[in-house]
C-alpha cells in the first residue's frame, strides 16, 4: 500500500471512529467507509502479490546476470553458465512454496521443478478457458516484463484455479523467466483482513461513540495535512531508492539518489544512502583504478585511506599486490644495474617472492647462470691464450648461441696455435737455409783460395817463360835445352790453367746454386710475412686479449723482411760472383790455347832455332798479355773470396734472427706434435751457422 493512501486511510478511518458518536445515523456511512476501506485492503493486497511477484523475478535474473558475468570472465563456457542457471533457478524459493520457471523464445520449458514438461515445448498449450498462456508468457516478458491471468491445476488430478503469473525475459540465455501465485491465496488473505475489520468495526462503533466526536475532527484534518505534506516526499524518497536500485541492478554502480531534489526534511535519509554507498564504491573504485595503472607498468603507492569494516582486508590485499609488483620490478631493476656494471654473479633472491612471482624471479637467475657460465669459461680461456698458453679450449656444452660464442673462442685459439706452429716450422726452415748458405759461402770462398794459388803458379810460370824467350834471343846454342825447358813449362802452365778452369766452373755451379738458395730464402721470408700478416689480423680480432701476440706477430714480420733484404743483397753479390767467375773462364780458355800454342812452338824450337830471335819479340808481348789476364783473373778470385766473407757474414746473421724468433715463438705454450719438430732441427741449424 502507497504512503499517501495508509495516510489516508488512517485519516479517513479516524474520522469514521470519531463520526460513529455523531449518531446512529453514522452507521450508514461507516459501514460503507469499511466496505472503502476492505476494497483498497483488498487492491493494496493484490498490488503487494503483483509487486514481490515482480520483485522475486527480477531478483532471479540479477542473480542469473552473475553467472553471464562469470561466463564473461572466461570462468564458465556459455553452456555450463546455462547449466548453472537452470540449476541455480529450479533451486530456487520464497516465501513458504514460492518458486520460479523458465521458457526458451520458442516456448520450450527450460526449468519447473524438475518435471517431466522440461525439455518439452509448451507453446500450445491450453488452460481450462482455452487460453494459450506460455504465448503470452514470452510476449508480456519480452515487452519488459508483464502480469498473465490464467488457470492452472494445483494439485496433481485436481482442478485448474486461477492464478496470476510475472515474467521477464532474459536475454544472455535467451529465456523468459516467470513466477507466480494462486488468486485464490489472495482471496484467503483478503477475506481474513475483511472479517479483521467488520469486527473491529463494531467494538469500536460502540465504545467510541460519543467519547471522541471533537478528536475525530481533528484526526481527519491532520490525517489530510500529513498526507499532502509526508506522503509526497516520502513517494519521491521511495521513487529515488528504486531508481538507484534499477541502476545497480544493471550495473550502473556510479548511479546516485538525487537527494536536492528532494523537501530538506527527508534530504538526510538519501544523503545517508549516498554516503554508505560511495563507502563501498570508493574502495572498489580504487581498487579497480589502481589494478588498470599496474596493468600499464604504473605502479601505485600503498593507499594509507582510513577504512573500516571488510574494506580494511581489501585495502591490504592491495597494499600486498602492490609490493609484491614493486618487489618484482625491483629485483628485476637490480639485476639490469648489476649487468650493465659487469657484475655477472648477481642474482635475485626468489626467497622474498611467494607463488607465480617466485617462479619468475627463479626463472630469470637460471636464465642468467646459463649466460654467464659459458662467459666465464670463455674469458678464462682467453686469459690463457693472453698468458702464452695456447693450448686453452672451451670444454662445456652450450646450445644455441653460447655453442656459436664457444665455436668461436676455440677457432680463435686453434687459429693462434696453427699460425705460431707454422712460423715455429718456418723459422727452423730459414735456420737450417741459412746454415746452407754459410756451408756454401766457405766452399766459395775455399774454391777462390785454392784459384787464388793456381794463379800465382801460372804467373810464376809466366815469368819464367818470359825469362826463357829473352834467354833464347840472346843464345841460341841454349835454344834446344832452353826449348824442352819451355815445352815442360807449357806443359805445367796448360795443366794450371785447366785446374783454374775447373776451380772457374766450380765456383760458377757453386754461385748458381748459392742462387737458387737464396730464391729459397726469398719465398721463406715471404711465407713469414705472410704468416705474420695473418696472426696481425687474428690478434686485432682478439681485441686486448691480443694485444701481446700482435706485437710478436709485428717483430716476426720485420725479421721475414730483414731475412728477405739479407737474401737479396746476397743473391745480387752472388750474381755479381757468378758473372766474374764466367769472365775468369773466358779469360782461363784464352790462356789454354796460348799455353797450348806455346807448347807447339816449342816442340818446333829444335827445326826453327834461327826463327827463335825474330818471333823473341812476339813472344814477350804475348807473355805480357798473359800476365796481365792473369792479375785479372787474380782480382776476380780476391773478389769471389770477399764476396764469399760477406755472404757467410749474412747468412750467419740470418741464423742468429732465425733462432731470435725461434726463441720468441717458444714462449708461446703449444701442443707437443705442433712444436717438437722445430725443437729437434733447432741444434743441427746451429752446428752448421
Amino acid at each position: 500500500m502507497r504512503t499517501t493512501g495508509k495516510i489516508i486511510v488512517l485519516g479517513v478511518g479516524a474520522a469514521v471512529l470519531v463520526g460513529a458518536g455523531l449518531g446512529l445515523y453514522m452507521v450508514k456511512l461507516s459501514a460503507d467507509d469499511t466496505d472503502v476501506r476492505i476494497a483498497e485492503l483488498d487492491r493494496t493486497l493484490r498490488e503487494n502479490f503483483d509487486r514481490n511477484a515482480r520483485l522475486q523475478v527480477e531478483q532471479a535474473v540479477s542473480m542469473l546476470q552473475q553467472i553471464v558475468d562469470r561466463a564473461n570472465r572466461g570462468e564458465l563456457s556459455q553452456e555450463q553458465a546455462k547449466l548453472m542457471g537452470a540449476d541455480f533457478l529450479r533451486k530456487l524459493r520464497y516465501d513458504k512454496d514460492g518458486y520460479f520457471w523458465a521458457d526458451d523464445y520458442d516456448g520450450v520449458n527450460v526449468v519447473l521443478l524438475g518435471r517431466a514438461d522440461e525439455g518439452k515445448s509448451r507453446i500450445d498449450k491450453p488452460d481450462a478457458k482455452g487460453k494459450r498462456w506460455v504465448r503470452d508468457f514470452l510476449s508480456n516478458g519480452r515487452s519488459g516484463g508483464g502480469y498473465t491471468d490464467y488457470y492452472m491445476v494445483r494439485q496433481e488430478g485436481g482442478p485448474q484455479l486461477p492464478k496470476r503469473a510475472y515474467t521477464l525475459a532474459f536475454a544472455p540465455f535467451g529465456w523468459v523467466v516467470g513466477t507466480g501465485n494462486y488468486v485464490d491465496d489472495i482471496e484467503v488473505a483478503v477475506s481474513a483482513k475483511r472479517e479483521a475489520a467488520l469486527a473491529a468495526r463494531r467494538t469500536q462503533l460502540v465504545a467510541i461513540a460519543l467519547m471522541v466526536l471533537l478528536t475525530t475532527a481533528l484526526v481527519a484534518g491532520v490525517a489530510v495535512v500529513l498526507a499532502r505534506s509526508v506522503a509526497r516526499p516520502l513517494t519521491r524518497v521511495a521513487d529515488e531508492a528504486r531508481r538507484v536500485q534499477r541502476a545497480f541492478a544493471e550495473g550502473r554502480l556510479s548511479t546516485r539518489a538525487d537527494a536536492a531534489a528532494i523537501h530538506p526534511e527527508f534530504r538526510p535519509i538519501l544523503e545517508g544512502m549516498n554516503h554508505a554507498l560511495d563507502t563501498v564504491f570508493v574502495p572498489f573504485s580504487t581498487m579497480t583504478e589502481y589494478v588498470e595503472r599496474i596493468s600499464h607498468g604504473d605502479i601505485p603507492e600503498r593507499r594509507t585511506a582510513e577504512v573500516h569494516g571488510d574494506v580494511v582486508a581489501m585495502q591490504a590485499s592491495l597494499n600486498r599486490c602492490i609490493d609484491s609488483v614493486r618487489a618484482l620490478v625491483a629485483d628485476a631493476n637490480a639485476l639490469a644495474r648489476a649487468g650493465v656494471a659487469g657484475q655477472l654473479e648477481t642474482r635475485a633472491d626468489a626467497a622474498r617472492h611467494e607463488g607465480e612471482f617466485r617462479k619468475v624471479v627463479e626463472g630469470v637467475n637460471a636464465t642468467l647462470d646459463a649466460v654467464v657460465g659459458p662467459m666465464r669459461e670463455s674469458s678464462r680461456v682467453l686469459e690463457q691464450l693472453a698468458g702464452r698458453d695456447l693450448r686453452a679450449r672451451v670444454k662445456g656444452e652450450y646450445q644455441g648461441e653460447l655453442a656459436r660464442m664457444k665455436e668461436a673462442v676455440n677457432g680463435t685459439a686453434e687459429a693462434l696455435h696453427q699460425a705460431l706452429a707454422q712460423v715455429a716450422h718456418a723459422v727452423d726452415q730459414v735456420s737450417s737455409a741459412a746454415g746452407q748458405i754459410a756451408a756454401s759461402s766457405q766452399t766459395v770462398a775455399s774454391g777462390a783460395s785454392e784459384q787464388a794459388s793456381s794463379l800465382e803458379e801460372t804467373s810464376s810460370s809466366l815469368e819464367s817463360m818470359a825469362m826463357i824467350t829473352k834467354q833464347a834471343a840472346d843464345s841460341a846454342q841454349q835454344a834446344n835445352g832452353l826449348a824442352e825447358l819451355a815445352k815442360a813449362a807449357a806443359t805445367e802452365g796448360g795443366a794450371a790453367i785447366e785446374q783454374m778452369s775447373g776451380a772457374m766452373a766450380k765456383i760458377k755451379a757453386s754461385a748458381s746454386g748459392t742462387s737458387q738458395i737464396i730464391k729459397d730464402i726469398n719465398e721463406i721470408a715471404f711465407q713469414t710475412n705472410l704468416l705474420a700478416l695473418n696472426a696481425a689480423v687474428e690478434a686485432a680480432r682478439a681485441g686486448e686479449a691480443g694485444r701481446g701476440f700482435a706485437v710478436v706477430a709485428e717483430e716476426v714480420r720485420s725479421l721475414a723482411l730483414r731475412s728477405k733484404e739479407a737474401a737479396n743483397k746476397t743473391e745480387d753479390l752472388i750474381r755479381d760472383s757468378v758473372r766474374q767467375a764466367g769472365e775468369g773462364e773466358l779469360t782461363a780458355k784464352h790462356v789454354a790455347e796460348v799455353l797450348a800454342g806455346i807448347s807447339t812452338s816449342v816442340s818446333k824450337v829444335t827445326d826453327i832455332v834461327a826463327e827463335i830471335a825474330a818471333s823473341g819479340k812476339e813472344q814477350a808481348a804475348g807473355i805480357d798479355q798473359v800476365t796481365r789476364a792473369v792479375e785479372q783473373v787474380n782480382q776476380v778470385t780476391q773478389q769471389n773470396a770477399a764476396n764469399s766473407e760477406e755472404s757467410s757474414s749474412a747468412a750467419a746473421e740470418l741464423s742468429g734472427q732465425a733462432q731470435e724468433l725461434a726463441a720468441m715463438v717458444g714462449m708461446f705454450q703449444l701442443e707437443r706434435a705442433a712444436a717438437a719438430a722445430p725443437r729437434r732441427r733447432a741444434p743441427a741449424t746451429e752446428a752448421r751457422a
